[in-house]
C-alpha cells in the first residue's frame, strides 16, 4: 500500500464537510472529495492538513454556530 511507502507522493484532499485527508497522488481523487492542489511526501502532506485543518468541527456546524453568534 503507497500509504506505507515513506517516499510515495501523497496529495492533500478535502471532503464537503472540510475533513481533510492524504491520498496517492497515482490514485484519482475519491468520490466527494476535491483536490486542495498541495501535492509532496507523506511528512509534507500531513503538516499540511495539520495546517489547513485546525476546526476539526464539519463545515455545517462551524456555519451554525457562526450564525447563532451573529
Amino acid at each position: 500500500m503507497a500509504l506505507d511507502d515513506e517516499g510515495a507522493l501523497f496529495r492533500v484532499v478535502m471532503n464537503p464537510r472540510g475533513e481533510h485527508a492524504i491520498w496517492p497522488r497515482e490514485r484519482g481523487v475519491p468520490p466527494g472529495w476535491q483536490d486542495t492542489g498541495f501535492e509532496g511526501d507523506k511528512a509534507a502532506c500531513l503538516a499540511e492538513v495539520a495546517q489547513r485543518w485546525r476546526d476539526m468541527r464539519p463545515v455545517p456546524l462551524r456555519q451554525a454556530l457562526r450564525s447563532l453568534a451573529r
